[in-house]
């Protein structure tokens, strides 16, 4: 049985540009136990050269892999530290403290507001999905309103080319008034 980790450290490296005729590197952490390979980063310059050029030959490295959250954080702020001032690395802050799951275990100390909070996301979602739903079916509604509509338009004017037809041929008595 293969060992459960709790997420990885890692070195994208960013193809040359234009601006920059030479690879630059980004060092971070991502909280999954399996690679992601469509995982870059989240900092700062990398979102912006992502956002600019896309990941077309990027690569990704994993430095260390980490059994716990405290591991995670402690292996990634001693990667950063020995780049930092490289002005090849893209990263910008000490690692360790500034991502999102910290953040999140810091907003919710208490477990009821947890659980709360997510009850009301989860309420949030239902409704919009409810309302997407809803918006759907009136739409076919409507479609079927359209149809139902050319169709009667279709037989009026068939019934009345039939009608034509069978007066031309002297079938349908005119009623005169």
């Amino acid at each position: 049985m293969e060992k459960e980790y709790f997420g990885y450290v890692y070195k994208t490296t960013v193809p040359p540009t234009e601006n920059h005729p030479y690879e630059r590197f980004y060092i971070g952490q991502h909280s999954s136990p399996i690679l992601d390979i469509h995982y870059f980063g989240s900092g700062r310059y990398i979102r912006d050269i992502i956002r600019k050029y896309g990941t077309k030959n990027f690569k990704i490295e994993v430095l260390a892999w980490a059994d716990s959250f405290d591991e995670l954080n402690k292996l990634e702020e001693e990667f950063i530290d020995k780049i930092l001032k490289d002005p090849l690395y893209l990263n910008i802050m000490k690692g360790g403290h500034n991502n999102f799951y910290n953040v999140r275990k810091r907003k919710y100390k208490n477990k009821k507001k947890l659980l709360e909070d997510q009850k009301r996301i989860e309420d949030y979602r239902k409704k919009v999905e409810d309302n997407k739903r809803l918006k759907i079916i009136k739409e076919i509604i409507n479609n079927v309103r359209k149809e139902r509509k050319r169709e009667e338009i279709e037989n009026i004017i068939k019934l009345r080319n039939n009608r034509r037809i069978a007066k031309k041929l002297g079938m349908l008595k005119v009623s005169s008034k």
